[in-house]
């Protein structure tokens, strides 16, 4: 089977750079032969995936964290090229959905003997992607935020460190949402498009949330005192924000959200696009490999 195995050096603050032996050892021993690219500079992982589809690769591995994924889904969306992916990152939201677990034999295991699913993708502002989360903001802000902490803190610190610091600065945002024949007007802490639960290293934002259902999941949390917001940001990660009144959940096919100054999308951890967005599901639009029982 043809296949390209991209290796993104960066992820996982640079702990990713010492697994690459391993990994090739694990996939040789299954039987893998491949074609390996190192990705030195943004950009390159996603023209590296449109060269996976311009020469008939079968399979394209993925070696990093949800921004080595984000990008490489851009040159693979409605295409037969099979996604795999070896979790090296900080998040690694999608392999936790797909359930595979940071485990380099686990992931190799899974590369070798699992099955393949096609799965939805989200649309945004026509020729942009996500595959998981995608987010307006108090979420967006703080992922941008998390983006300079990485160097100081490991894994899931990097986001609780971002939220604290936040929340000391964050101002409401006023937008508008159409959806389903509705039209929403609020000031809101954040709104959360979810075509899978988790983002933000396993917060559960969007619980009910499938990634093959042909649906993406709208949470809006609305303004909110920040005494209650404390209450509320231990409970997201169960998905229990849902209980708040602030927190409103809907299922829809297509969103429009417009603001009154310009607000930053992040998908996958990563900024997509800004507001005025336009955002959908693609049905069934990328094949991925996953764990034989899901």
């Amino acid at each position: 089977m043809k296949t390209m195995v991209i290796l993104n050096p960066a992820a996982g603050k640079g702990k990713a750079q010492e697994m690459h032996r391993a990994i090739r050892n694990e996939l040789e021993k299954r039987g893998a032969v491949a074609d390996y690219r190192v990705s030195s500079r943004k950009g390159e992982i996603k023209r590296f995936a449109f060269e996976c589809v311009e020469k008939d690769y079968e399979r394209l591995i993925t070696c990093g964290g949800d921004g080595t994924v984000h990008e490489a889904i851009h040159g693979l969306v409605n295409t037969d090229v099979a996604l795999g992916i070896i979790p090296l990152g900080t998040g690694n939201d999608l392999s936790r959905t797909l359930g595979i677990k940071k485990d380099i034999s686990f992931a190799c295991s899974v590369i070798g003997a699992g099955r393949e699913k096609r799965i939805d993708v989200a649309r945004v502002n026509e020729d942009h992607y996500f595959v998981g989360v995608g987010a307006l903001g108090f979420d967006s802000e703080v992922a941008a935020l998390a983006e300079k902490f990485k160097r100081f803190a490991p894994g899931i610190c990097v986001y609780i460190l971002a939220i604290l610091a936040k929340l000391l600065t964050y101002s409401f945002k006023r937008i508008t949402i159409r959806f389903n024949s509705e039209e929403y007007h609020e000031e809101v802490l954040l709104a959360a498009f979810g075509n899978s639960r988790f983002y933000g290293g396993g917060i559960q934002i969007t619980p009910q949330a499938e990634m093959d259902d042909g649906m993406l999941d709208l949470c809006v949390i609305k303004r909110i005192n920040r005494l209650k917001l404390l209450l509320l940001l231990p409970t997201v990660y169960k998905g229990n924000h849902i209980r708040f009144s602030e927190v409103n959940l809907y299922r829809t096919r297509k969103i429009v959200v417009e603001s009154n100054i310009p607000l930053n999308l992040y998908g996958d951890g990563e900024f997509v696009s800004s507001t005025p967005l336009s955002i959908e599901v693609i049905p069934q639009a990328l094949k991925v490999i996953v764990p034989s029982g899901n």
